[in-house]
């Protein structure tokens, strides 16, 4: 109950608040719009019904559909208009005896049907532009019908046609921007798909809460909730609806683009093929190149006369600071401002320079374009021209990254200022004025970049049009042009001058050929001397049984006497003379010795390898700590591959230095060596009968020599062991025949209950008399 010391203010006050319950219950529809989709209608009867009787949109094709469909929204409207005009009304004849809430929900449900009638007008404008784009599409279709049936002319203006294919790469860079628009309408759509679901939950809850509860009077506190969920509702309805339409305009947009590029694409096939440069064309497009040109020498004119006179005003503003002691703020910005004023015309000045050098550029592009269709330019004029062509189109994609950078410097400049701007209102006029000035200067700085960008783009294109139009006509040349073309290039290049040689009266000149030549005859001779060394190595020693080692060493001597022959011959095609290497014989040799000095001694130690043999191809050796298997013995050094797959190059002279050992040099069979103790107690008799029983187990080791166990030794904490047995290296590995005798040894040595040793201490103590244990204190101990 409301407590209020006024009994008239509350007899007023539940007037109102029944009426409000009556106009919510009786005007508001209770059905809030059902989901909506691109191929569902709204099933509610609160949205505009712009439907067909599929579910599906109706097509606007005409201005009366897009009439009607205004119509039936705007009546919505001038329903919806009633209900804001009753609640607008309840809020004026509402007073402070309103219950907490009570005008904060009116509120709500005020700005909810505002939302709602924002939407209608919203939905409107999206139908018009349907209407249009649907006008538009069917006028596309039908001029496409047109152009499809028509008859192609005899003749056709070239310039039309390239305006059409201008108008056809503007339609083009626009689809990526199409997509991204529906794709970003999509996801509007789905979003607000999304929010009517959740809208519609909560008014379906709040009218299942409603519905429970049979008492009246207890009903009366669930009225204003479950009428926001359904204004809620409503709302999200009809902007769920406003999306799809905004949907289907942006497809429909997709549509017309579509139908426009092929209305173009048919023009352009219609009169590729009839178009003709005139003479007269050309004239008429550089007449009109004339008066461009006339107009930025009028606008460099002026933009010089401005020049002068804005350094005189900067030279008077520089001597009138000289005479300051300490100038103000005001005139050291206004410093700024007549700098930043003569740079802007500065660079207006070196644009305009550099598009009166371009238009140049264009006119000889427009001479050479006339030329190439026409079919009058012969193949080395359109080599000459293709290569410039391509030249000016780097300058200019230069220019254009150049230009690129001094525009965001530019930009960061003219942020820094406007919070320089925004820092400053406090400061005086004049400051102020002198700021604003400088950001005008600098502004016009940015434009007058982005028209000098513009510009490039301009030429960019004439110059990658007229690139097009020459390797078109090379694309269509004859077999025999394309014969004599790669004739001419490859003679071109073949008799090239590269270097010339001259010293005294002795002159020579070094051509592609010769250098050519020069490398497949020595590049050839590595391929031969290599062949020829193997074949007598595999073939022929082997057939006279000469062993691996020496058949090795051969094979690199061999080699390395055909390379230098080779190498002899390949100097005399290059014409240089032994006497070079006479007159520079001395100092090379001795640079030789020096710097050759471990090559020979590696070369030597080779040969007497090869003599002694204490070292051979499949043999195990080990040196300097490294065990492996000799795959390799060449001239200079020896190779080893590790039990780890690696490949260790060892120099000859190694294995005449240093100590190494050959496992293998007189057979293959070596004594591998296990050493091991049991615990004090054990049977050593049962120990050495399951040792050797082991070893004589295992197949891969030999019974000849038989392997023996021996006890060493009483140990401080083991009784130990040796177990002997001897291997085959060429047909086992070592290593994995001795972790397998130690997994066995571990596995029947815990069977049979003999315990492995490990280092222990016993400790006796001597308790005859009793310990004397002390305590001293830190002072007795100092």
């Amino acid at each position: 109950m409301i407590k209020h010391p006024c009994k008239n203010s509350l007899r007023r006050f539940l007037l109102i608040f029944f009426f409000l319950i009556f106009f919510q219950i009786t005007l508001i529809p209770i059905a809030a719009p059902q989901m909506i989709s691109l191929s569902q209608a709204p099933a509610s009867n609160s949205a505009p019904s712009i439907s067909d009787a599929s579910g599906k949109f109706a097509p606007i094709e005409t201005a009366n559909d897009a009439k009607q469909f205004e119509e039936e929204i705007n009546s919505k409207r001038a329903e919806l208009g009633k209900e804001l005009d009753v609640l607008k009304k309840s809020m004026q004849v509402s007073s402070a005896t309103s219950p907490p809430g009570f005008l904060e929900n009116l509120n709500k449900q005020i700005s909810l049907l505002q939302q709602i009638d924002l939407a209608y007008n919203q939905q409107i404008s999206a139908i018009q532009q349907t209407a249009s784009l649907e006008a538009q599409k069917k006028q596309l279709e039908e001029e496409e019908q047109k152009v499809r049936e028509s008859t192609p002319p005899e003749q056709a203006s070239y310039l039309e046609l390239d305006q059409l294919r201008d108008s056809i790469n503007a339609e083009i860079s626009r689809k990526d921007i199409i997509e991204a628009r529906i794709q970003s309408a999509q996801s509007g759509y789905e979003q607000a798909q999304k929010t009517f679901d959740e809208k519609e939950s909560m008014r379906r809850q709040s009218k299942d809460q409603y519905d429970k509860i049979p008492d009246e009077a207890a009903k009366q506190s669930l009225v204003m909730p479950l009428q926001m969920a359904r204004l809620e509702s409503r709302a999200a309805g009809e902007a769920l609806r406003l999306h799809e339409l905004e949907l289907r305009n942006e497809r429909l947009v997709r549509s017309v683009y579509q139908a426009q590029l092929e209305v173009l694409n048919l023009r352009v096939q219609l009169t590729e093929n009839v178009a003709v440069f005139t003479q007269q064309e050309l004239q008429d497009k550089l007449q009109r190149m004339d008066k461009d040109e006339f107009d930025l020498q009028t606008a460099l004119k002026k933009a010089v006369d401005d020049k002068k006179l804005a350094d005189n005003k900067l030279a008077v503003l520089l001597s009138k600071i000289a005479q300051v002691p300490e100038p103000d703020r005001a005139l050291s910005e206004e410093k700024a401002a007549r700098e930043r004023e003569t740079y802007a015309l500065q660079t207006k000045i070196d644009v305009i320079t550099l598009r009166l050098e371009r238009m140049a550029k264009r006119r000889i592009a427009w001479q050479k374009r006339f030329t190439v269709l026409n079919q009058e330019a012969d193949l080395d004029q359109l080599k000459t021209w293709e290569k410039e062509t391509d030249d000016i189109l780097a300058n200019l994609a230069r220019e254009e990254n150049l230009l690129k950078l001094r525009i965001s410097d530019r930009q960061t400049e003219l942020t820094n200022l406007q919070n320089t701007i925004d820092n400053s209102r406090g400061e005086p006029q004049q400051v102020i004025r002198w700021l604003d000035e400088q950001k005008k200067q600098l502004q016009d700085t940015i434009n007058t970049l982005q028209e000098n960008i513009t510009n490039i783009e301009l030429n960019r294109r004439h110059q990658t049009k007229l690139l097009n139009a020459i390797k078109e006509q090379t694309t269509h040349l004859t077999i025999w042009d394309r014969l004599q073309e790669g004739f001419e290039s490859i003679a071109s290049l073949w008799n090239k001058e590269i270097y010339v040689y001259q010293q005294g009266e002795i002159e020579r000149a070094y051509y592609v050929k010769t250098i050519f030549y020069a490398f497949f005859f020595f590049a050839a001779g590595l391929i031969l001397s290599r062949f020829l060394s193997r074949f007598i190595g595999r073939f022929l020693l082997h057939r006279l049984k000469v062993q691996e080692g020496a058949s090795t060493t051969i094979e690199s001597l061999i080699h390395y006497i055909l390379l230098i022959l080779f190498f002899l011959y390949t100097l005399r095609i290059l014409q240089v003379p032994l006497t070079f290497f006479t007159i520079f014989g001395g100092a090379f040799a001795i640079a030789i010795g020096f710097g050759s000095q471990n090559i020979l001694n590696n070369f030597i130690s080779g040969l007497i390898l090869l003599v002694e043999r204490p070292v051979r191809v499949g043999d195990l050796v080990e040196i300097e700590g490294t065990i492996g298997r000799v795959t390799r013995m060449a001239a200079r050094c020896t190779h080893i591959r590790t039990f780890t797959n690696l490949d260790i190059v060892v120099p000859n002279s190694s294995f005449l230095e240093k100590k190494f050992t050959n496992w293998t040099l007189i057979d293959n069979i070596i004594r591998s060596d296990i050493n091991l103790g049991i615990a004090y107690g054990s049977s050593t008799e049962k120990t050495e009968q399951i040792l050797l029983a082991i070893a004589h187990e295992h197949p891969q080791i030999l019974k000849e020599p038989e392997p023996v166990c021996f006890f060493m030794e009483f140990g401080d904490s083991a009784l130990n062991f040796e177990l002997r047995y001897w291997v085959n290296m060429a047909a086992s590995n070592k290593l994995r025949i001795d972790s397998q005798i130690r997994h066995a040894i571990h596995k029947r040595f815990g069977e049979a209950g003999i315990t492995l040793a490990f280092p222990q201490r016993d400790i006796h103590m001597d308790n005859i008399k009793p310990l004397d244990v002390r305590i001293f204190s830190q002072i007795e101990r100092e």
